[in-house]
């Protein structure tokens, strides 16, 4: 096991790792990768072919689409 930081959790770096992506879905890493053909199956984002990064911003839309309730109507 390595004590390296991984870079993906950084504000400005637009692709996560495995790691980054089970956190951002409150999972540990090892059901991250049980189920992440499961997950893929249900639409989640796979990973870029080239960099074998995941994309942030198709990760977080893809867990604002399962939202089953709207923001509160604005008085």
């Amino acid at each position: 096991m390595t004590d390296k930081r991984d870079e993906t959790f950084a504000d400005d770096a637009l692709l996560g790792s495995e790691r980054w992506c089970a956190c951002t879905l409150g999972v540990s890493l090892d059901w991250f990768y049980r189920n992440r053909a499961k997950l893929e199956g249900d639409g989640f984002p796979r990973k870029d072919a080239l960099i074998g990064r995941t994309n942030k911003a198709d990760v977080n839309l893809w867990i604002a689409r399962r939202r089953r309730l709207s923001d509160a109507p604005k008085a």
